[in-house]
């Protein structure tokens, strides 16, 4: 018996050192990445605007180290549940910006926007099923955020660095003209991290808005049929 309930205690704690180690090691290669552009692009480094955009990433990035932090020692099955489900799901939504670097990205384009939106709220209902309350449903959706803005964020910055900005469409060339910079490539990469930056931020705000929206109508639905 003893045994059986060190296992069962151990168990999530396990789990939340493995995301928790996981996840700290994703924003690292957000970071590097980061100081990597800088490095490479020394047009990124005469813009006023980008070290400004570093201060905003890097104070980004220390909220998602805390969140890792936070959320990631739950010893409860409730915890491991919101892990379980919510790294799937972030998994999900970074794997449809894998698209845009897939022949079809211009056609699909939408995909990864979709997914953003609807694998949190699919992620919150399902977790909030698995656990029978609505904060594990919340806590799931937020991980998947986490881990679904980590990963387009390295995404797109390893896109934009491979292929220095491209494709260099009439509107960002007009847009570079205009700016007043010399080296189109830094200025196409800058224009790709700052959208990049916004994906880290943006994505957890909406996984856990729509993802409390889902597992608050899953508690009450599950609550409805005890009422009658």
């Amino acid at each position: 018996m003893t045994m059986r309930m060190r296992t069962a205690l151990g168990a999530p704690d396990r789990g939340g050192n493995a995301v928790r180690a996981s996840l700290l090691a994703a924003i690292a290669a957000a970071v590097a990445l980061a100081v990597y552009g800088l490095v490479r692009y020394p047009g990124l480094r005469e813009d006023a605007g980008t070290w400004l955009a570093l201060a905003t990433f890097l104070g980004i990035a220390l909220v998602y180290v805390a969140a890792a932090l936070s959320l990631s020692r739950g010893r409860t099955p409730a915890a491991a549940i919101a892990r379980g489900f919510g790294c799937a799901g972030g998994l999900v939504v970074g794997a449809g910006w894998l698209l845009i670097v897939a022949p079809v990205s211009k056609t699909f384009v939408f995909v990864p926007l979709a997914l953003a939106l609807t694998a949190p709220v699919a992620t919150a209902a399902l977790a909030g099923r698995a656990s029978g309350d609505a904060p594990t449903g919340r806590a799931a959706a937020l991980w998947s955020g986490l881990v679904g803005g980590l990963c387009a964020f390295i995404i797109l910055a390893v896109v934009a660095y491979s292929g220095d900005g491209r494709p260099y469409d009439p509107q960002l060339i007009r847009d570079f003209q205009a700016s007043g910079s010399h080296d189109l490539a830094a200025y196409a990469v800058g224009d790709s991290l700052g959208g990049a930056l916004g994906m880290l931020l943006v994505i957890p705000v909406v996984a856990l808005a729509l993802g409390s929206l889902a597992s608050a109508w899953t508690a009450a639905t599950r609550r409805a049929p005890q009422r009658r």
